[in-house]
């Protein structure tokens, strides 16, 4: 018989489904694994009494060592993690007022999901700390699961903090393209519009943009670096009153897409399908200079 103590601070019925969660096939096989619970202040005590029934070899402590210690990571990463990142946020980014923080705690989770879609991030941080469990209780028999975070899991921190850091660097990335999307805003409302109305294509590979009466005033190249701002700088300077947006062509996500809405707003408008979204343009015209 082998006996593990584990103690946790909080969390308690979250980290107890865990566990009953990972012990219920080893109980199927035969594994009779005892609970008993002990509060010493703010410390909560699990003990788990491993015994075996059906079993005649001693690998029933390995499988219930095993299936234990992926209880605990599944504990850590699943319900731990989260404040832990606030806890870090609020350490390491004091200055930030609390709605700033906020924003923090919601990018990071944002990246972590990402990272799970992409990479199975979650599945595989709890391999890696169940891992460390194992080899922990090979020699020792009690466990604080906050202790063991703080002193044997510090790169799983470090992680934590990079992606926290991460988030941060995105933010910035964010404030300031919103910060150029409201100053651009501003120079197209003080100009004087140049033409009435702008016509935005996307023909084969190439984006258009044509004027009041379907004449090329410029192209761009699709997936070229510098295309989006090409055309971006051609409506600014011509601020016309309204923008067509023949859509026909365009990806739902596409970057050229989606920035004249954020600039221009209520002046463009959609259009489903048209003669003009059928015609094939004569590009080979001299573009109107700008």
């Amino acid at each position: 018989m082998k006996s593990l103590t584990i103690g946790t601070k909080g969390y308690l019925e979250q980290f107890k489904f865990c566990l009953e969660d990972k012990l219920e096939p080893l109980r199927q096989l035969g594994i009779e694994i005892n609970l008993t619970e002990e509060s010493k202040g703010n410390i909560t005590f699990l003990g788990c009494s491993i015994h075996n029934t059906t079993i005649s070899n001693h690998d029933y402590e390995k499988m219930a060592v095993k299936q234990i210690a992926f209880a605990l990571a599944t504990y850590i990463v699943d319900v731990l993690e989260k404040p832990l990142l606030e806890k870090n946020i609020k350490s390491f980014y004091s200055t930030l007022s609390e709605k700033e923080q906020n924003k923090l705690y919601i990018k990071s989770l944002e990246i972590i999901k990402q990272k799970n879609k992409v990479f199975k991030r979650d599945e595989t941080i709890k391999t890696n700390i169940a891992e460390k469990l194992i080899d922990y209780f090979d020699k020792q028999w009690q466990i604080n699961i906050e202790g063991f975070i703080r002193f044997r899991l510090q790169d799983y921190m470090d992680s934590l903090l990079e992606i926290i850091k991460e988030a941060q660097e995105e933010l910035n990335i964010e404030k300031e393209y919103n910060d150029f999307i409201k100053l651009l805003r501003y120079f197209v409302d003080i100009q004087e519009p140049k033409i009435n109305e702008a016509h935005l294509m996307k023909k084969g590979a190439k984006y258009l943009v044509l004027g009041d009466n379907y004449e090329v005033i410029t192209e761009e190249n699709y997936g070229d670096i510098n295309g989006c701002d090409g055309i971006i700088s051609c409506l600014v300077t011509y601020a016309p009153k309204k923008i067509l947006i023949h859509i026909k062509d365009f990806y739902f996500d596409d970057e050229v897409l989606t920035t004249v809405n954020s600039i221009f707003d209520e002046k463009v408008v959609l259009c489903l399908g048209c003669n003009h979204c059928a015609e094939s343009v004569d590009t080979s015209e001299e573009i109107k200079k700008t």
